[in-house]
């Protein structure tokens, strides 16, 4: 059940970051209610410690560009702490990745087809966050189920 509502709240804040350049905290509170929740019904320490180790990671990895004036907004930021936070240390990482791969794919297409710079398109940033992230989770959920 949190995992599909998981997944749509990502969808959403891919299309919300799309179209209008922003990621609603209300999302990203929604996000953090489903995994305090989690945690309440199925208290695990370990988990607890991986997701506060990936909060704290997620937040350093996109402070520092934030603060260099690297073009990362404070949505961006907010969304990577609150995708650490739920994930944990390893899946967040599996999901930036992800995330990059597919931004360097999409820039590269971008400078074929269209010939355009980098800097003549601002990134949805969360867009790709999400799109990474959704595939790296759907792809664990997948991994599950075989195994089963």
């Amino acid at each position: 059940m949190f995992s599909f509502a998981f997944i749509i709240l990502c969808a959403v804040i891919f299309v919300f970051d799309l179209k209008k350049r922003i990621i609603p905290n209300i999302l990203l509170l929604c996000i953090l209610l489903l995994n305090i929740v989690g945690f309440i019904i199925e208290f695990d320490s370990v988990f607890l410690l991986d997701s506060v180790i990936g909060l704290v990671f997620a937040l350093f990895l996109f402070l520092v560009p934030k603060f260099l004036r690297m073009g990362i907004g404070w949505g961006d930021v907010k969304y990577s702490a609150v995708l650490g936070f739920y994930l944990g240390l390893t899946d967040y990482i599996y999901g930036m990745l992800v995330a990059f791969i597919f931004v360097f794919i999409f820039f590269i297409i971008r400078k074929i087809i269209i010939k355009k710079d980098i800097k003549d398109f601002p990134l949805p940033l969360g867009s790709f966050m999400s799109a990474g992230v959704i595939f790296v989770y759907v792809s664990g959920l997948i991994l599950q189920t075989l195994r089963l």
